[in-house]
């Protein structure tokens, strides 16, 4: 983004903030929480974390 542009920044994130269990889902997309979460740890356990997962 080459300036401030806050519906680039919707677009981009979608809205989603640390703790938010909603988020904007623009027409045509097929989003789910599971894929905007940034959380993913707390919402999803069960999922291995990404960074440990992909240690070296």
């Amino acid at each position: 983004m080459q300036s401030y542009n806050r519906w680039g920044i919707v677009r981009k994130t979608h809205g989603v903030m640390a703790d938010d269990e909603i988020w904007i889902r623009f027409k045509g997309e097929t989003l789910t929480h599971r894929d905007v979460c940034l959380r993913k740890d707390l919402y999803y356990p069960e999922e291995p974390n990404y960074f440990e997962a992909n240690k070296y």
